[in-house]
């Protein structure tokens, strides 16, 4: 090559020698010539030919005097040429790191390994469950405890599909969707129940996916941790629904609990005694049990807790007093409170269970008012019947009892007269020449007057055994009980003198005044006597007194 080089320069020096002078018909023939070879040693020699082909081009740049366009070109290519050089130099240098490197990096895998090695035995060891699965879902490596857990060897796992052995809908778009998006997920105590151990029933797991990257940042696969938390989840499980439980029973029962220690802080309550106060529960716990109490109770319920603490003998079992509660809003309401004392291995506690009773408060003063209102109609109705049976039994004009009355009240008298024959006196009474008194003074003043004798008749005979009715139009009768003969003629004088001292004018008789006729009849009946009998031996002892001239007495003969 460098023989080659040296004919093509001389070729081209004798053609300078020629012509004698450069021009560019020497050009064109030297050029063709040296410039490809020259260029060729550049681009694909060693670099002793390559510069070879440099002393070429610097050759024609000096005896050719190319033009400008072609001196840029050359320079460049020298330029290409040098940097060339230069990067074999920094290859050689980067060889020798590379090869530094490698060494570095066999003893990065041999530590890796071992890292590898522990991390295994780590895994085997562990009581979590851990896999690695291909972006296929395939096992790639499973710990001793996810196929014991599984139980199968850990080589059955390997290439199989993870939801060939678990389908599971839910779960394979889970681990898609980790794969998709690169971000890991995370459950606590997630339901899964085993298609081939249906007798475990449903199980709870801890799950961790994790997305696996390489050096490139690409997801290679998933790393699958697994925590079997089913017995704690059953316990917590069945802690939340009994405490669910206790929860609905506090709240259907509707009273408030609020727990105290000894010093009277609260330290819980029932949301039903918070709706009852008005409070947060936040807002009660930690304060003293006073702020919820009303009345002279609050200052002493201090002193009350230190005396009970105090005795030997507690007394304070299922007490129940009624107070009064105070709201947040200062309102204050009656309450009902059940105290409990109930003892920690510690300290003494204070259940308290309350009530509000308002409206049973409200319920008995309605019962009190309504029982108020229905004593009063009681006695309203008390009244009214009164009035009621005194109509049904007594004149309305004169207030006296009517004929009715008198039949039944009577007969008892008769009756009783013949059990312990006593005497019975009968007085049929009548105003003498009334029918002239009311042609005379009119209607309404012998209304009046048929009052003004009846009052008097009534005031007259006032024993209970004693009774004056009314007995039709202006006459009258009395029967008086265990009287004789001498009685009743008292009883009829005095009569006849009392309606004379009213002095009631009447100028159409003879005595200028309302006056009576009487007639008496006096018997003491024996089981045979009829009352009808005598009751008309009076009316004809009347007609008699009339005959008589009036304004008299007049006695029926004895039986």
């Amino acid at each position: 090559m460098v023989a080659m080089a040296m004919v093509l320069f001389g070729l081209s020096g004798g053609s300078l020698s020629a012509f004698g002078h450069h021009r560019l018909s020497h050009m064109a023939f030297t050029w063709p010539l040296i410039a490809p070879f020259a260029l060729y040693l550049l681009q694909t020699g060693t670099p002793e030919n390559q510069l070879i082909g440099v002393a070429g081009l610097l050759y024609l740049v000096l005896t050719t005097g190319i033009v400008s366009g072609f001196q840029r070109g050359l320079d460049e290519a020298l330029t290409t040429s040098y940097e060339r050089l230069s990067r074999v130099g920094e290859l050689t240098q980067v060889s020798r790191q590379l090869e530094e490197a490698n060494r570095g990096l066999d003893d990065q895998n041999d530590r890796l390994a071992e890292m590898n090695d522990l991390f295994a035995g780590m895994l085997d060891n562990s009581h979590v469950m851990a896999a690695f699965l291909g972006r296929d879902f395939r096992f790639q490596f499973v710990n001793e405890a996810y196929a014991a857990a599984g139980q199968r060897p850990a080589e059955e796992f390997i290439g199989q599909r993870h939801f060939a052995l678990y389908p599971d809908p839910d779960n394979e778009r889970i681990f898609k969707e980790v794969l998709a998006s690169g971000k890991p997920y995370r459950a606590n105590a997630r339901p899964f129940s085993h298609p081939d151990q249906p007798e475990r029933g449903t199980t709870y797991w801890d799950i961790d996916l994790l997305p696996v990257h390489d050096s490139k940042g690409e997801i290679t696969g998933l790393l699958l941790s697994l925590l079997d938390v089913t017995e704690g989840t059953r316990a917590l499980k069945q802690l939340a629904e009994r405490k669910a439980f206790l929860s609905t029973i506090l709240e259907t029962v509707g009273d408030g609990l609020v727990v105290s220690d000894a010093s009277g802080r609260i330290l819980n309550v029932t949301p039903p005694l918070c709706r009852m106060y008005g409070y947060d529960e936040a807002e009660l716990v930690g304060q003293n049990i006073s702020m919820l109490i009303g009345g002279h109770d609050r200052m002493r319920h201090g002193g009350y807790v230190e005396q009970h603490l105090a005795r030997p003998v507690k007394k304070l079992f299922k007490r129940t007093v009624e107070g009064e509660g105070v709201r947040r809003d200062g309102t204050t309401f009656p309450v009902e409170v059940t105290i409990t004392e109930t003892k920690t291995d510690d300290s003494v506690l204070f259940v308290g269970t309350i009530r509000d009773i308002s409206e049973r408060q409200a319920m008995l003063a309605a019962l009190r008012q309504q029982q108020d209102k229905t004593e009063e109609a009681n006695r309203q109705l008390k009244l009214v019947n009164e009035e009621l049976e005194f109509l049904s039994t007594h004149d309305n004009l004169t207030g006296l009892p009517n004929r009715r009355h008198f039949d039944e009240f009577s007969t008892r008298l008769w009756r009783r007269a013949i059990r312990h024959q006593e005497p019975v006196a009968i007085l049929m009474l009548d105003i003498d020449y009334f029918k002239r008194y009311n042609d005379h003074y009119g209607h309404l003043a012998g209304d009046a007057c048929l009052r003004q004798i009846g009052e008097l008749l009534g005031n007259t005979a006032s024993r209970p055994d004693d009774i004056v009715a009314r007995y039709g139009g202006e006459e009258f009768i009395a029967m008086l009980g265990n009287t004789a003969m001498r009685g009743a003629t008292h009883m009829a004088n005095a009569i006849l003198d009392q309606v004379r001292l009213a002095a009631i004018p009447h100028i159409q008789s003879e005595h200028g005044i309302v006056t009576l006729c009487i007639g008496v009849a006096v018997v003491v009946p024996d089981k045979g006597a009829r009352l009808e009998h005598w009751v008309q031996q009076a009316d004809e002892a009347l007609y008699q007194a009339k005959m008589a001239g009036r304004n008299r007495m007049a006695l029926a003969p004895d039986p």
